[in-house]
């Protein structure tokens, strides 16, 4: 019971992340991001994605300004400020069509291995 109850909580995570970005974002616009956050300078925000196989990508950096949305993965989807985005969070980010400017960032913990645990599921014995 409690494995069923923890795999509907990720993809009820996973279904609002997505969900947020789509209404913040024009549709076929831009790019996106997402991993751990390894540099912020002023108002550029540099994620390193996670490895996928062999390949590690590349950082990506970009820019931020008033018009970027910021929320917490949380399950009120908090709104958050980009002064709330520390080094170390995992984050996922739509990009402008050119790629050099944050127009949606979530602050999602429950990705990548981020701050929810092993794998995302967070509390619980490991």
């Amino acid at each position: 019971m409690r494995t069923w109850s923890v795999l509907v909580a990720v993809m009820v995570l996973a279904i609002s992340t997505s969900l947020v970005l789509a209404q913040e974002a024009p549709k076929g616009k831009g790019s996106g991001v997402r991993g751990k956050v390894t540099k912020i300078d002023g108002a550029n925000i540099t994620v390193q994605p996670a490895a996928r196989g062999d390949a590690t990508p590349e950082a990506k950096t970009f820019a931020t300004d008033d018009k970027t949305s910021v929320t917490a993965e949380t399950r009120e989807g908090a709104k958050k400020a980009v002064a709330d985005i520390k080094v170390g969070d995992t984050i996922q980010a739509r990009l402008s069509e050119d790629g050099k400017t944050a127009t949606a960032i979530v602050i999602n913990p429950t990705f990548a291995g981020g701050k929810g645990g092993k794998g995302g599921g967070g509390g619980g014995k490991q």
